[in-house]
């Protein structure tokens, strides 16, 4: 018996031998981004709303909207000019340093003055750095990473965004208990230079699929006018647009009535702060729990376009619970449904959703999505907030958010729709391929038409495609549709439409056998192909068949 031996001397590669080169693959240390990412901007984004609540207070989270909308729409629509003329890695890099300089900047200023404006400033800043730099980051993701990839790393991501919310939050709620949350607010900048530290050096150590694609001297005028154009083409640029505008208005009405309940219960500042710590940290615990259990599994089953119907249906329950009982318990669980729910089951979700956008608009449409209507609903929330929170209970309120809720509800449902329709436009124009989206794609019965049209076409290319989209389509395509498309697809297309014809029961068997008597030699002969690869030509009759076959 021969045995491998080490070398004199040598010894056998260690754990941490084994384990480096997967603790250093690209995907892992994007995973260790986004934890050290989500560290920094929980930690900030909590320590800003308690010293907000207990400072200034809920009632004035309507006036925090309309200033956070008035200042980061200007500067979403800056970066919207260079997000796809710089490399994002360095767009990501600058935006990092600006948050240490403002949150540090404003954390000594906190030691400094105690006036109203300066929680203002502190939590309009903070929350204006977390929504540009969430929205940078996944874009920086699509740069590395192909859409498959994105689609089997995203899981993991939001894990890791959840576990740095989890240690932000618990690390903040510590830090208030400890120093009190003034002096708290001085350890947001070390947070930040960590993230900062290991961005250079991952984005020094890899480098993206493809460089950006220049888009020349066009500014934000020009994006703007270039969105409709897109729009008309790809209609879920539309809905996405509008499912953004909503969830702004539902999570800033459920804030608004989750954070009243809070300040009502807690109305010490340390307690709240220490409350909100621990409140977050369980939240982000859900979170973690919640894309493994139910994300990750379900994706794959309902697919991307129902999925888009779950985070909306999921705060429509919270709503109705608040408006039936507006207690601790029901805050909690709205604050669920803005949070671990958004994060865990919407923003992987929506993250898919660019799969269905080419990907040289796909910064474009992401930064102006999330940097200008975004901030546009924060404003719409924070005017209707001002209108009614002196006209309506919290209880009428939360029913307001209900009808919100279902509007958005029909919105992703938008989504859905138009996404499997994106992506056939993407195939169509050759944008993308069926590997690069998914080889597991399946189209509704209601595609049957697109597959007829690509068929009946006098294009090769065209053909290759409907018949590609016909093997993952519910519905077959007639029986002459396909005995005209066979001998003209590529053989490769063609062995994959006829394997599925094998594979799925005895009504595509009895097709499959139909066609390897059809009177077009090349149709026969595939046929008989796919048949004896799959072990359907049983007996000596098919197989002589085969054997005296004219072709």
């Amino acid at each position: 018996m021969l045995t491998a031996e080490l070398p004199s001397g040598a010894k056998a590669p260690g754990l941490l031998a084994r384990l480096g080169p997967r603790l250093l693959a690209k995907s892992t240390q994007f995973v260790v981004l986004a934890f050290l990412l989500a560290t920094a901007n929980t930690y900030a984004s909590t320590l800003g709303a308690s010293l907000f609540l207990a400072r200034v207070g809920a009632q004035d989270l309507p006036y925090y909207y309309v200033i956070f909308a008035a200042l980061s729409i200007p500067v979403s629509a800056g970066f919207s000019a260079v997000i796809d003329r710089w490399p994002r890695s360095r767009v990501l890099t600058v935006m990092l340093l600006l948050f240490l300089l403002i949150t540090g900047g404003l954390a000594l200023g906190v030691q400094i003055s105690t006036e109203r404006w300066m929680f203002y400033a502190l939590y309009v800043g903070i929350s204006t750095s977390e929504l540009l730099l969430y929205s940078v980051f996944f874009v920086l993701c699509s740069d590395f990473f192909t859409a498959t990839e994105v689609k089997r790393y995203v899981g993991a991501m939001a894990v890791a965004m959840a576990a740095g919310g989890l240690a932000g939050a618990l690390g903040m709620g510590a830090a208030a208990g400890l120093i009190g949350p003034p002096n708290a607010l001085l350890c947001i900048p070390v947070l930040v230079g960590l993230t900062i530290a290991h961005l250079v050096w991952l984005t020094g150590r890899e480098r993206p699929l493809d460089e950006v694609e220049s888009a020349g001297e066009e500014g934000v005028l020009d994006s703007l006018k270039a969105l409709p154009r897109l729009a008309r083409r790809y209609p879920i640029v539309t809905f996405m647009a509008l499912a953004v505008f909503l969830n702004l208005l539902l999570q800033c009405v459920l804030e608004f009535v989750v954070f009243t309940i809070y300040e009502q219960r807690f109305p010490q500042e340390e307690s709240l702060a220490e409350f909100l710590g621990v409140v977050n940290a369980g939240l982000n615990i859900l979170g973690i729990a919640i894309v493994p259990l139910f994300t990750d599994r379900f994706v794959p089953k309902l697919g991307v376009a129902t999925m888009n119907l779950v985070y909306p249906a999921l705060n429509l329950t919270a709503f109705a619970l608040l408006a039936a009982w507006g207690a601790l318990p029901t805050a909690i669980f709205g604050h669920i449904g803005y949070e671990p729910f958004e994060h865990s089951i919407d923003v992987p979700v929506s993250a898919m959703n660019y799969n269905a956008i080419p990907h040289r608009f796909v910064g474009r449409v992401r930064v102006i999505s999330d940097g200008v209507i975004y901030p546009l609903g924060l404003a719409a929330a924070g005017l209707l907030l001002l209108a009614v929170e002196n006209l309506l209970s919290l209880r009428e309120i939360a029913i307001m958010g209900a009808g919100i809720a279902a509007l958005l509800l029909a919105a992703h449902r938008g989504i859905g729709v138009y996404y499997l329709r994106g992506l056939i436009e993407m195939l169509r124009s050759g944008a993308i391929d069926f590997d690069s989206v998914s080889g597991k794609l399946q189209l509704p019965a209601s595609y049957a038409e697109d597959v007829a049209a690509l068929l009946a076409s006098p294009d090769p290319d065209s053909i290759s495609l409907g018949l590609e989209m016909a093997a993952r389509c519910e519905r077959l395509p007639s029986d002459a549709e396909i005995e005209r498309a066979l001998p003209i697809a590529s053989v490769a297309t063609s062995r994959v439409f006829l394997a599925r014809l094998a594979a799925e029961g005895t009504g595509h068997a009895a097709l499959l056998r139909q066609l390897t008597e059809s009177a077009d030699g090349a149709v026969r002969r595939r046929a008989l192909e796919a048949s004896a690869v799959a072990r359907l030509l049983a007996g000596g009759e098919a197989l002589a068949r085969l054997r005296d076959d004219a072709d």
